[in-house]
């Protein structure tokens, strides 16, 4: 990609031409027909205005665009140049098939950001299925459309959201490993109580016997092999304490 080079440009160029920054396209200055221009390395690249003309867009590509920008506002102040000089729009954010970074263009000349055209191709773009992905698309061009919008505030909005997003799935988490922990406790209760019927029934059989040595009317062992928990507890009761 190319574009002439104007006059004022010659600290910001410099700094431009001579230094690999990340999330910058590298550029370098070359004179053709007495004319200066900027010639931009986009070898294996395509512009997202182009990638995503025959796909849609998801929570994560628009994330990792806006995530992108705002890390390449922090790198360009080491070397000195003005953010108001990166071209915003979708046909200069170039991402590469092998990676999913984002590179810009760095033009230095009297141009100031605008996001206007981002955000509307966030809108225009966006899969319409993908609940988050719409609602980060609106908030970005709601954002977008203040005066004094800072790209910070949207950083600061997707942080708030992921992080409520992850206490629910930890609760659910929580919740989970409870009941799992409860099984076996219920089982525990089973057995000991099942332990304790065995024990009743010894004891019934044993006064059985008893009662029936003594010539005492009894039940007979299939109606007792048959009886209910309550009638366990019922004849059990009347037995043990005869």
């Amino acid at each position: 990609m190319i574009l002439d080079v104007k006059e004022g440009m010659d600290y910001q160029l410099r700094m431009l031409c001579e230094n690999k920054i990340k999330g910058l396209l590298s550029a370098h200055g070359s004179t053709f027909d007495g004319k200066e221009e900027l010639y931009y390395e986009i070898s294996s690249k395509q512009p997202i205005s182009r990638i995503y003309s025959k796909k849609q867009m998801c929570y994560e590509d628009i994330k990792r665009i806006i995530f992108g920008m705002d890390s390449l506002f922090q790198e360009i102040k080491k070397y000195l140049l003005e953010s108001s000089h990166i071209l915003l729009g979708p046909d200069y954010c170039y991402c590469s098939p092998d990676s999913n970074k984002t590179e810009w263009v760095f033009y230095p000349d009297d141009t100031t950001n605008n996001f206007m055209e981002l955000a509307e191709f966030f809108l225009e773009h966006v899969d319409h299925k993908d609940e988050r992905g719409v609602e980060l698309a609106y908030k970005f061009f709601k954002c977008a459309r203040e005066e004094n919008f800072v790209l910070q505030e949207i950083i600061l909005y997707v942080e708030e959201l992921e992080k409520c997003e992850e206490g629910k799935e930890e609760k659910t988490i929580v919740i989970e490993e409870e009941e799992e922990v409860l099984i076996p406790i219920r089982e525990n209760v089973y057995e000991e109580k099942e332990s304790l019927w065995n024990k009743m029934k010894t004891i019934i059989r044993e006064k059985t016997t008893f009662l029936k040595d003594k010539h005492l009317p009894v039940k007979s062992g299939s109606e007792i092999s048959m009886m209910s928990v309550e009638d366990w507890e019922s004849f059990a009761e009347e037995k043990i304490h005869y």
